[in-house]
């Protein structure tokens, strides 16, 4: 079983620009429009693996030595997770992650799905009904 969740993890850090956009579409305020956009740039940035073909595990960032990581898999890139956060992009109907980014990740989730579907993360071997 995993070990628990990670603030860290991609999925989680796709929530803030989501959430940035949609006050940008309810306040018509373009601060947060801009926020989102720079959130997502960044996002994407740290979260997508060397080779480009997907998102992985964990977001952290590292200076000096340092890593503000929850589980040290930071650049890690044979690490992944479901990102099952983006739907709020959808559901909201805030489009602000790319499409290159649900394609990549889409086709990469194709290449690692068992029998019983596409696991919760690399950190175990089961998957969820609830996604």
């Amino acid at each position: 079983m995993p070990q628990g969740p990670r603030r860290t993890s991609e999925s989680s850090y796709i929530l803030a620009p989501i959430e940035r956009y949609y006050w940008y579409l309810r306040y018509k305020n373009s601060n947060y429009s801009s926020i989102a956009a720079s959130y997502v740039q960044q996002w994407q940035k740290f979260a997508t693996a060397s080779d480009g073909l997907h998102l992985t595990l964990e977001v952290g960032f590292c200076s000096s030595g340092v890593c503000l990581t929850d589980y040290h898999q930071y650049g890690n890139d044979s690490t992944w997770g479901l990102t099952y956060n983006m739907f709020a992009d959808k559901l909201l109907g805030t489009n602000i992650i790319p499409g290159v980014v649900y394609g990549m990740q889409t086709a990469f989730y194709n290449t690692t799905a068992s029998t019983f579907g596409v696991q919760l993360d690399t950190r175990d071997t089961y998957t969820s009904t609830s996604w």
